[in-house]
């Protein structure tokens, strides 16, 4: 689900011939930057900036957000055209990237950059997102997945037919119902230990759900905005996560 969080990158052009980015650690862009050039037939040479206001290793899609931006900061400097679906193969073949190039709700396949489904309904939610804390690799992470059993699988195409389904008819409780069985079906890949105090929040108060990141250590709440009560309701279960002693996070699609 998209949040109200971003990256933004400089390009700064020279001669050397080579490809820089700051912070150096961001080799992931170098990396797109490189894939972009291979794509174009053309060569880069100077630095890419980042200044990113995504936390890292959470699971809210920090490297996918670098990586677009770095590309299209180069686009908007040479003024070449690159279309969406170029930019989420360069990206695939860096890492396992999110949607984050589209400006609306998709279908994305993260494995090889490509987008299934387009929808022109965007749920206005407010999520409050708890961090459990460390650090996670993606990569690893998506090994580990690779080991579930074929029940889960099972459950898991049946949850995107689902969420295929809602989508269309635009059913924002339905939506609320289908992330909840996400992460709990989350529990066998990657455990958020406050889940079953998150799903009795959801009961008590009448929320829409819970959400987890799945390769990542947010669990958030899920409120609908457009509910007659929501200031209330926002209210409550901000005042429940205060008296649990749990920190939070707001955002927003």
């Amino acid at each position: 689900m998209p949040i109200n969080l971003n990256s933004k990158v400089k390009f700064i052009p020279d001669n050397s011939g080579l490809v820089r980015v700051v912070p150096s650690y961001k080799t992931k862009v170098i990396a797109a930057i490189k894939g972009l050039a291979e794509l174009l037939k053309i060569t880069v040479s100077g630095t890419f900036i980042v200044e990113s206001r995504i936390p890292e290793g959470k699971g809210l899609s920090s490297s996918s957000a670098d990586l677009v931006a770095a590309i299209r900061a180069f686009i908007d400097y040479s003024k070449i055209k690159v279309n969406l679906e170029q930019i989420g193969k360069i990206i695939s073949t860096v890492e396992l990237s999110d949607a984050v190039m589209y400006d609306k709700s998709v279908l994305f396949y993260n494995r090889i950059g490509q987008c299934e489904e387009k929808y022109d309904f965007l749920p206005s939610i407010t999520i409050l997102a708890v961090d459990e804390g460390g650090v996670i690799d993606t990569i690893s992470c998506y090994k580990k997945r690779q080991e579930q059993t074929l029940n889960t699988f099972y459950l898991q195409e049946t949850l995107l037919a689902d969420l295929r389904h809602v989508m269309k008819k635009r059913d924002v409780s339905a939506i609320g119902r289908v992330c909840t069985q996400s992460a709990i079906i989350n529990q066998d890949v990657l455990p958020k230990k406050y889940l079953t105090e998150m799903l009795q929040i959801v009961d008590d108060f009448s929320i829409l759900g819970v959400i987890v990141s799945h390769t990542g250590t947010y669990i958030g709440l899920l409120l609908d905005q457009t509910e007659s009560d929501y200031e209330r309701k926002l209210a409550l279960v901000t005042h429940e996560l205060k008296a649990k002693s749990l920190e939070y996070h707001i955002y927003t699609t």
